[in-house]
């Protein structure tokens, strides 16, 4: 969703068309591989057998572990993970007439 504009403009899709999957083939040159980004804990994201809704305690302790290394990495100033996610403010792409 991060960027659909973009997206849609380059696979020249038609209005309320909306890329929901992109998959990217490709290799980093011998030594340039980036480091893994943090991610949540599998305890949060990975069930067994059925999914499971997380409390509002759990989703704040997933949330805190992540902002562990909020303060490291942000170069946009935001004030929670959200905003450092999405730094951009969306432009409608339709206008109804």
């Amino acid at each position: 969703m991060e960027n659909y504009e973009t997206h849609c403009q380059l696979l020249n899709l038609p209005p309320w068309a909306f890329p929901i999957a992109m998959l990217c083939f490709g290799y980093y040159p011998a030594g340039e591989r980036p480091a893994p980004r943090s991610r949540f804990a599998p305890k949060y994201i990975v069930f067994e057998n059925e999914y499971r809704r997380l409390s509002s305690n759990e989703l704040n302790m997933m949330f805190h572990e992540m902002g562990k290394t909020f303060a490291l990495n942000n170069p946009y100033k935001s004030e929670n993970l959200a905003q450092l996610m999405y730094p951009r403010i969306p432009t409608p792409r339709h206008t109804l007439s």
